[in-house]
């Protein structure tokens, strides 16, 4: 009886007291939450949240690949499985709970750095998906990335992230949220401005980047259209699929 308390609170239907484990039995025992493994597509992921990113990659026919490759973050000496690729979009995704620790920071950056040193790999980027599946979508930054640049100063983390989907042409990407993200189409806007800019040649290029530009933008399209691409429609019900997907059953886990 050493190990339980003595102090128990009772269930007042049954009658019987609740005998909870003491802190010492609880220390002896090294316990800890474990997250509960779940099946899904072939897979059984570690953990639900996993499961349920997959289900939002799914619902936007976004091929993914679980565990598809580890790698050793030389000269470090540290190995590193990021939890899903996606070859379509040469995103290398890792899915925490919670806010990444430096460990797991140092980790994702350093596998970054390495995708974006390498030819063969340089337009693939390293990201982590953190806390849980958002609703209806994301108010703030939700995708941890970094700079691959060793030669950035201060933190090369950034905090401000999300899936967006590109207004205009529906490209999907990660990143920054309340920003136009799809950099095809900033440009395009943008040539188009310059091109009708340049029709009156008489205006003095600092007139038209400080005053007329921002003013054309402004009064010609809506800047909150080209701001909203992380609320599109179809990303809104890809996250309340992922949020109400009800695992059960056991499938086969898939080959790699």
């Amino acid at each position: 009886m050493g190990d339980v308390n003595s102090n128990a609170p009772y269930n007042l239907e049954e009658g019987t007291p609740i005998y909870l484990p003491s802190p010492e039995s609880l220390r002896r025992s090294k316990w800890r939450l474990r997250a509960i493994q779940t099946p899904y597509g072939g897979c059984e992921f570690r953990s639900r949240l996993e499961a349920k990113w997959a289900v939002f990659f799914d619902a936007l026919a976004i091929e993914w690949r679980y565990e598809y490759e580890g790698f050793e973050l030389a000269p470090f000496g540290k190995r590193y499985l990021p939890d899903f690729y996606l070859p379509e979009l040469g995103y290398w995704i890792e899915v925490k709970p919670g806010l990444p620790d430096e460990a797991e920071l140092r980790k994702a950056y350093l596998f970054n750095y390495g995708l974006a040193r390498d030819p063969a790999t340089s337009q693939q980027r390293a990201f982590i998906l953190f806390g849980d599946i958002p609703w209806p979508y994301p108010k703030r930054g939700n995708v941890s990335g970094f700079s691959a640049s060793h030669e950035a100063e201060g933190d090369p983390s950034r905090w401000d992230l999300c899936w967006q989907a590109c207004p205009t042409c529906q490209r999907l990407t990660i990143g920054q949220i309340n920003t136009m993200s799809c950099h095809g189409c900033a440009e395009e806007l943008g040539a188009l401005v310059q091109d009708a800019l340049d029709v009156v040649w008489s205006i003095p290029e600092f007139d038209k980047v400080i005053d007329i530009v921002p003013a054309m933008v402004s009064g010609a399209v809506s800047t909150e259209f080209f701001r909203s691409g992380h609320r599109i429609p179809h990303l809104q019900q890809a996250y309340a699929k992922a949020r109400g997907m009800r695992f059960e059953g056991k499938e086969r886990r898939r080959s790699a």
